[in-house]
Order: C-alpha cells, then sequence, then structure tokens
C-alpha cells in the first residue's frame, strides 16, 4: 500500500531538485523520512531480504536527516544537485529493494490463489 508513495516521493524528490527547489527539497525529504519510517514498522523482519530493506530504510532515513540540515544551512545549499546524492543513492537503493519485495509477494500471492 505505501509502495506507490514512497515511489511517488522518490520522483517529486527529483523534480524539486531538478527545478533548484531546496524549500520542496526539504519537505519531500521530511516526507520520505515520514513514510519510510512507517515502512519499516510495518515490514517483518523474519529473513535476509528484508533485513537488508530494513537497513536500507534506516539508512534512507538517517541520510535524508542529514540532508535536510545541510539544505537549512544557506552556506551549504547552494548545489542542489551535489548535496542530495547520497540520500538519492539511499533513496533509490530501497525503492529497487522494494520492487523485488513486490515481485516477491506478487508470485506469493498468486500461487496462494
Amino acid at each position: 500500500m505505501l509502495l506507490p508513495q514512497i515511489q511517488r516521493i522518490e520522483d517529486e524528490l527529483e523534480r524539486a531538485i531538478q527545478l533548484d527547489q531546496v524549500q520542496l527539497a526539504i519537505s519531500w525529504l521530511a516526507t520520505w523520512r515520514w513514510q519510510a519510517g512507517q515502512l519499516r514498522g510495518l515490514l517483518p523482519n523474519e529473513n535476509n531480504q528484508r533485513r537488508r530493506l530494513h537497513r536500507s530504510l534506516q539508512a534512507s532515513i538517517s541520510v535524508a536527516a542529514e540532508t535536510k540540515i545541510r539544505l537549512l544551512d544557506p552556506a551549504q545549499a547552494s548545489d542542489l544537485v551535489a548535496i542530495t546524492n547520497a540520500v538519492r543513492a539511499a533513496i533509490a537503493a530501497v525503492t529497487n529493494e522494494l520492487g523485488a519485495l513486490a515481485v516477491e509477494y506478487g508470485a506469493s500471492t498468486e500461487e496462494g490463489s
């Protein structure tokens, strides 16, 4: 249920960066932190793939917080693309893993039918 929202946040953050909209990027980073935290709480931590996803989610939440702090500092917020490189990579890692997980759930649902 949260997967489309997570993917949308990634897309909207990229759009804010392309438009060089620091405040909008900060807003989407805050939204990411909230939704990623919710997702992390909802996912069971029962196998290696899910443990890896939990670690990726936590890393992305931490990097998003650090990036937000940097963006709030006018002395550092001049190059939005450079400042957001790490958080965009962390978010991409999460959405890539979620894609694989969605396929896994889809396959197990079809087998159970």
